[in-house]
């Protein structure tokens, strides 16, 4: 039997097992667990479990009757013969209750730490705006902790944080390593950037690299953010298309196709998976000048798939990868 770690909530401690085997002469089905806190074996708690020779999973405990400090618990694992497993114990805080609040600061300064409320929960979900208005442009750590409605802390969480010049003002990418031929323009605060539409394209036949970063009122730079694309240019197959942009390839959350013609033409375009079966349906498009087209890629298992481009007498296969 093998724990990984163990985690204390306000009345449930959770164990991720794995690979938990039981063996007597061969090996049998895992059919229930029991466990205990500290020395009380007298009120030990049986739980069943459908049969299964392998437990990879989360198990939760039960420990809302427990005072706050330090504990140990112990569990055991039964076959179908009726055998237990050798007993296995840890130890474990007992925390407080809901959280109530979440306490955070810069740096080492904790006296200077800010209070956020939050809806009481055993499980937060974190999805707030810390106030960072008093600190000068930088690097900066940001520590974190939560408090329950006992007054207890949890364990500090500490990361690095940026803080920023005010809002965006340009940005500047380039392709592959050619820094020094970047493209810088200006941006307003409340301004959208189509780069698929505008990004112009000097560069040859294969998979390419896109390097884009945004500077600040103070004139800070983020971190730049990389990925690649396929570009492709003289496609006999499609007499009239003149390049081919597929964007980013690996894909995430969202593919982008777009072509640059130089007549009107009617396409067809299509999504395949690795065995050729069609995962989006057919659809028309009409294409002139430079024209686009994204679809979503979120829901596709990882793995290859293919873009296919149609006339009525002509077609093309793009490869992307879904990641």
């Amino acid at each position: 039997m093998k724990m990984l770690r163990n985690i204390s909530l306000g009345g449930t401690l959770a164990m991720v097992f794995t690979t938990v085997l039981i063996s007597t002469a061969h090996t049998q089905n895992i059919t229930s667990y029991r466990y205990w806190f500290n020395d009380d074996i007298a009120n030990l708690v049986n739980v069943p479990v459908t049969a299964t020779p392998e437990m990879n999973t989360l198990i939760s405990f039960n420990s809302a009757g427990l005072a706050i400090g330090y504990h140990t618990v112990t569990v055991q694992f039964k076959d179908a013969d009726s055998h237990w497993s050798s007993p296995y114990t840890s130890v474990f805080s007992q925390k407080g209750g809901s959280l109530t609040a979440l306490e955070y600061w810069f740096n080492d300064d904790v006296a200077g730490s800010i209070q956020l409320p939050v809806t009481a929960t055993a499980n937060l979900d974190l999805n707030a705006t810390l106030d960072a208005s008093a600190l000068p442009v930088g690097l900066y750590q940001l520590t974190m902790r939560g408090l329950d409605d006992r007054g207890e802390r949890s364990v500090p969480y500490t990361t690095t944080i940026t803080r920023g010049g005010g809002q965006i003002t340009g940005y500047e990418y380039w392709i592959d390593d050619q820094v020094a031929d970047r493209v810088m323009n200006s941006i307003g605060p409340a301004s959208v950037v189509d780069l698929i539409s505008d990004l112009p394209l000097s560069t040859t036949n294969g998979d390419h690299s896109f390097t884009i970063r945004f500077h600040d009122e103070a004139e800070g730079w983020s971190v730049p953010i990389t990925t690649t694309f396929t570009y492709i240019v003289g496609i006999e197959e499609l007499p009239g298309v003149n390049s081919v942009l597929l964007f980013p390839n690996p894909a995430s959350d969202n593919l982008t196709l777009r072509l640059d013609v130089s007549t009107a033409s009617a396409l067809q375009v299509s999504m395949l998976d690795a065995t050729g079966r069609f995962i989006a349906a057919p659809e028309e498009w009409g294409v002139q000048g430079s024209s686009h087209r994204t679809w979503a890629t979120g829901h596709l298992a990882a793995g290859t798939y293919t873009l296919r481009i149609a006339t009525s007498d002509h077609a093309i296969n793009l490869p992307f990868i879904k990641q």
